[in-house]
């Protein structure tokens, strides 16, 4: 993993951040799970996931994409086992430290496709943005709607030129 002086790696998203985000997202996804489990032991587990929640971060954010993509794939399954977070009525999600970390990791060059009003609620804009930016080339179109590596790699451009900023 590539490290900057003084820069925490991942990114402008900071593994710190996506590994609080992790431990606590973790921890909320298991808690009811342990309390039905009726042995004490699974009542350890979210103790557990914070411990391992800063090395499974440094997974997600790193360089490395294979590695990335299979921290992404046990992350998501974990926490979104039904659907994907804007499948969900979530989009926001992926503008999280966490999400944006997962974003990443993913395949740069998926086509699959989102509804405008999707994209809109991942970015945070409105749809008639979307339309503007799918108009002007700025976000790939699909069969669905708009590219889901478009619009992931658009949200991480807006974070780089916002981190510069800073």
């Amino acid at each position: 993993m590539k490290e900057a002086a003084g820069e925490d790696p991942g990114g402008p998203y900071g593994v710190s951040e996506v590994a609080d985000q992790l431990a606590d997202e973790l921890s909320a996804a298991v808690i009811p799970l342990a309390g039905i489990a009726g042995d004490p032991a699974p009542m350890e587990w979210p103790e557990a996931l914070a411990r391992q929640a800063p090395a499974l971060a440094h997974q997600l954010c790193c360089d490395d994409k294979r590695e990335s993509s299979e921290a992404v794939i046990g992350v998501m399954n974990a926490l979104w086992p039904a659907d994907s977070p804007e499948l969900v009525g979530q989009p926001e999600w992926w503008r999280t430290p966490l999400g944006r970390a997962c974003a990443h990791a993913l395949d740069p060059h998926d086509t699959s496709g989102v509804t405008y009003a999707v994209a809109a609620g991942i970015l945070g804009v409105t749809v008639g943005t979307i339309k503007q930016l799918a108009h002007r080339g700025s976000l790939a179109k699909s069969p669905d709607g708009i590219t889901r590596a478009s619009v992931f790699a658009r949200m991480e451009r807006l974070l780089k030129a916002d981190s510069r900023t800073s």
